[in-house]
């Protein structure tokens, strides 16, 4: 049987197959882009879950192969811009001095951020936990959560622009 069929079909075997044929090829491919062997391993995981998760949507157009490297780029742009979001919020978080403004260090960023995201409402927290933790698109959001793209969209802009006033309040 086809390996596309068989994973459309959800045989497990097949996908622990798929797993142990190109674990190390994509671990590889995100750790020479990443240089850094932990986050190559999250993200060589997190490949593989949406593999599965979107087994259903698997093209017999195209080789698996080329698939599953989509599938990396994806996530390591997610991850990328994950990364690129939370650096820049991590930034609005410490006051300059000589703005008459406390700085929040380190030690303190982890509650900070916490007590900051537990005055956003539900939806948003839920939004921006998919957003930025599972690195989820827009799109996956509003397809997973059953709302439109724009109110996907709107929440976020939203939260991000509450979570920006409220960090330069402090």
């Amino acid at each position: 049987m086809d390996v596309i069929v068989a994973l459309k079909k959800g045989n497990h075997d097949e996908f622990l197959s798929v797993v142990k044929e190109y674990h190390t090829r994509m671990f590889l491919f995100l750790h020479k882009r990443t240089n850094d062997a932990e986050t190559a391993r999250e993200l060589t995981q997190q490949c593989f879950i949406r593999l599965w998760e979107y087994r259903e949507s698997l093209s017999g157009s195209y080789t698996l192969d080329r698939q599953l490297f989509a599938i990396a780029k994806s996530v390591l742009f997610n991850y990328i811009k994950k990364e690129k979001h939370f650096s820049r919020f991590k930034g609005t978080l410490s006051a300059k001095p000589d703005e008459g403004k406390p700085v929040v260090h380190s030690f303190e960023q982890k509650d900070f951020i916490a007590a900051a995201l537990q005055l956003l409402t539900p939806i948003q927290r839920q939004i921006l936990n998919l957003k930025l933790v599972d690195g989820l698109t827009n799109k996956e959001i509003a397809y997973q959560l059953s709302l439109s793209i724009k109110t996907v969209e709107w929440h976020v802009s939203n939260a991000y622009g509450y979570l920006r006033r409220f960090a330069h309040s402090i």
